[in-house]
């Protein structure tokens, strides 16, 4: 169960992420030390690891500090508001350790959602910024971190983050299990709440809990907010800071000697400078319209300059470790995302490196081939970067959706790939495009078509649904289906026709009777056996014996009954935990059979559904010997007998399963 919840929560966090500037070997790494990404830029076996990066950016924001013409915390609001819509009032939290922070929402450039913040610690300049929010499932988690003020020689510590609007309570359980409310703070007119939690630095938080009626409590694991470096790594010299709460130090790694930035108490990146320098004299990257890294000790000063003007110097630092590196971090700068050229220079001041880069482009497949013509999505003209735009490129035996167009959460160009399942018996997946502007902003969810899917529908929490529509371009290998919706809406799933069937093909965006406790649901003990069916609201449901939970999960669509989940194409839903066998069949089955693999045969008989869903439910046991490796795919024939004992219908799963 944890399993699963933390899978989805990394894969969420993935999200946030963008890279830049290759090295060698800093795929493997990534992989190594990150969860794979689930949605858009998903890379092709074949791509070159090109590009990918070293340093993986996981918020990007935009900085105003040291550097800044004025450190005056109003000067500082001002200046990041430039372009800036607000979206709220603001609150201020004291630091334990000393000094202020101030939040507040805000609307970027591209409409986007932002939290913004400053920062006043005591006895270090003011400095803020503010940063797309990287959380695309804010429409259906509870609540997400931001950051904290966790420093070194902090006694107590503020964790901080988002919450939707309608979670009622935070709580946080520390690493000794120790219990401890948080606050919820309820900003006039903000999009979001903004919630906290305060502890002893000497028993750190484990989880947070958040609490919103009508749903299940969802717990955020704390290594969700990156607070240190991988666990075992051992930190082998005294960070640095490089201003605005930005620092840097070096760790020994079981790939090697690392240097791990951070800020907030969070890790925004990592980057072994053995490896980046190889190639080229500097290594940056970028972190909102900020350019930081480390380049070969011969140089002194490093410009960036964006494309559409203004740049900013700024010089060099040695490093305090005896690594032969220069480290630095520039001022924010206006357009730098856009485009920019990078120049180092020597201590005599002439030039020996210059670069220009385009990230806004954001990265672009290679070593694949495209095939079929570019597809125009219809009425995406204004999207902002728009029109969206697809196609598919296919590698090796491979196939992928790219996209162009839309806004990121960090205001820029979308951009990128990702897996394409051609056929429905092989999986779903789907990726999205976003537009801020005119408020509330626009979703596009879209993806590969199987040439038997007739219709497509977006499925609310409530059971409405959106009507979708397909698109196709001469040469590509499959259609594309698109559905249109405002920006938050909390779509549960998507629903498709398929030709010549009754049911549907369903994915479920979000799961909540995954983490739902037993007491949340109607528990009904079946007769004849020792098994209790458990009903959630939304008619999902589960199995229990005694106290432990089996596997498996019915989930019918928003909306619907378990009676929508069978019909004469697929007369049953199953599972089984070692000898046990259990699930719910069509109307009129007195008694199911299924044929195991090897010859050996189970049976169990039917019994009423306790909650009107118009299914009939069945429990029974498997032989011991098919009972330990579970019931064996493929192979499986199931039949269902009326109450004369006559055969009413015979299935045979496909192999794999859809």
């Amino acid at each position: 169960m944890m399993d699963q919840l933390e899978g989805r929560l990394r894969a969420a966090f993935e999200a946030r992420a963008q890279t830049y500037e290759g090295s060698p070997d800093a795929w493997q790494r990534v992989l190594d030390r990150r969860p794979r990404r689930s949605r858009a830029r998903w890379a092709l076996a074949a791509l070159p690891v090109a590009l990918l990066a070293v340093f993986v950016p996981i918020l990007l924001n935009g900085e105003l500090g040291r550097n800044s013409a004025a450190n005056d915390p109003d000067e500082i609001y001002r200046r990041l508001m430039e372009g800036r819509t607000p979206a709220g009032e603001s609150v201020t939290l004291d630091d334990p350790a000393g000094g202020k922070l101030r939040l507040w929402f805000a609307g970027g450039m591209m409409g986007q959602p932002e939290l913004c913040h400053i920062a006043e610690h005591a006895g270090a300049e003011p400095y803020g910024s503010c940063g797309g929010m990287m959380n695309t499932r804010i429409t259906t988690w509870n609540g997400w971190y931001e950051g904290s003020t966790a420093r070194d020689g902090a006694s107590r510590v503020i964790d901080y983050g988002v919450a939707r609007p309608g979670v009622g309570a935070v709580s946080a359980v520390t690493e000794s299990g120790r219990k401890i409310p948080g606050t919820l703070l309820r900003p006039r007119d903000a999009p979001f709440l903004i919630w906290t939690v305060t502890y002893a630095a000497t028993d750190p938080v484990s989880k947070v809990v958040f609490s919103e009626p009508g749903r299940p409590d969802r717990e955020m694991p704390r290594s969700m907010l990156r607070r240190s470096p991988v666990k075992g790594d051992e930190q082998v010299g005294k960070a640095i800071e490089l201003g605005a709460g930005l620092t840097v130090g070096p760790y020994k790694t079981e790939y090697g000697r690392m240097l791990v930035w951070m800020r907030h108490g969070v890790v925004i990146g990592s980057t072994r400078p053995e490896d980046v320098l190889k190639d080229a004299p500097v290594a940056f990257f970028l972190f909102g319209d900020q350019a930081l890294g480390v380049a070969r000790k011969d140089i002194a000063q490093v410009r960036i300059a964006a494309d559409g003007g203004g740049a900013t110097t700024v010089a060099t630092r040695s490093d305090p470790w005896s690594l032969g590196i220069v480290l630095f971090a520039t001022a924010p700068q206006n357009g730098v995302a856009a485009g920019h050229r990078l120049t180092a220079y020597d201590p005599t001041g002439k030039e020996i490196w210059r670069k220009d880069s385009n990230p806004a482009a954001g990265p672009e497949p290679d070593g694949g081939k495209q095939v079929g013509d570019t597809i125009t999505l219809p009425g995406t003209e204004d999207f902002g970067h728009g029109p969206v735009r697809l196609w598919f490129v296919k590698s090796a035996d491979a196939h992928a959706l790219c996209v162009s167009g839309g806004v990121g959460y960090d205001g820029r160009k979308e951009s990128g790939c990702g897996r394409a399942d051609l056929n429905a018996a092989s999986g779903f997946s789907h990726s999205s495009a976003n537009t801020f502007l005119p408020a509330p902003g626009t979703t596009i969810s879209y993806g590969a078509a199987p040439p038997e899917w007739e219709a497509g529908d977006a499925v609310l929490k409530d059971g409405r649904r959106i009507r979708g529509a397909f698109v196709s371009a001469p040469g590509a290998p499959a259609r594309v289906w698109y559905v249109r919706y405002p920006y938050g809406t909390d779509v549960a799933a998507f629903a498709f026709k398929v030709k010549g069937r009754q049911l549907e093909h369903v994915s479920h965006t979000r799961h909540d009777c995954w983490e739902a406790d037993r007491s949340q649901g109607r528990a009904d003990p079946l007769p004849r056996g020792t098994i209790t069916a458990v009903l959630f609201p939304d008619n999902c449901t589960r199995f229990w014996k005694g106290n432990q939970q089996l596997p498996g999960t019915f989930e019918p669509i928003p909306g619907g009954k378990l009676s929508d989940m069978i019909a004469a194409e697929r007369p049953l839903e199953w599972a089984q935990h070692k000898t046990d066998w259990y699930g719910f069949t069509l109307p009129g089955t007195a008694r199911v059979e299924v044929k195991l693999k090897g010859g050996d045969t189970a049976t169990a008989d039917t019994m009423p559904d306790p909650w009107g869903q118009g299914v009939l439910m069945f429990v029974g046991s498997v032989p011991e010997k098919a009972g330990k490796p579970g019931i064996i795919w493929p192979g499986l024939r199931f039949t269902g007998y009326d109450a004369a004992g006559r055969v009413m219908w015979t299935y045979k799963p496909r192999w794999p399963p859809s």
